[in-house]
């Protein structure tokens, strides 16, 4: 990873080479779900993972056309359900599911000290 030369990000937080939040993007598309206010923005290609927490799964996205421009997500990763499609259609897993937190950031530097 490395520093991305648009932002100053605080102490604890690298920024992303271009194509590197590729993953945590598509990543939060599968914790967001479809349902999500941020899912139409995903599929616009309005929002990319600029930044990371070093030791930590707390990643910053930038938003465009969003109540604000960066937001940091805490993403959990947890595994895909290995059942066949067809068994997860007729028995879903409880509605209690993951649901990563949002948090809003008008600023890169709001990050300091922040705990999502």
């Amino acid at each position: 990873m490395c520093a991305a030369p648009e932002y100053r990000w605080p102490a604890g937080w690298v920024g992303l080479a271009p194509g590197q939040g590729r993953a945590f993007l598509d990543q939060l598309r599968r914790e967001l779900g479809p349902a999500h206010p941020l899912a139409p923005l995903i599929a616009r290609r309005a929002v990319r993972a600029v930044a990371v927490a070093e030791g930590s799964d707390d990643v910053v996205f930038r938003i465009r056309g969003w109540q604000a421009p960066f937001a940091v997500v805490h993403l959990a990763w947890p595994p895909a359900d290995p059942r066949p499609a067809v068994l997860r259609r007729l028995w879903p897993r409880p509605a209690a599911r993951w649901q990563p937190r949002v948090v809003p950031l008008a600023r890169p530097d709001a990050l300091a000290g922040l705990a999502v």
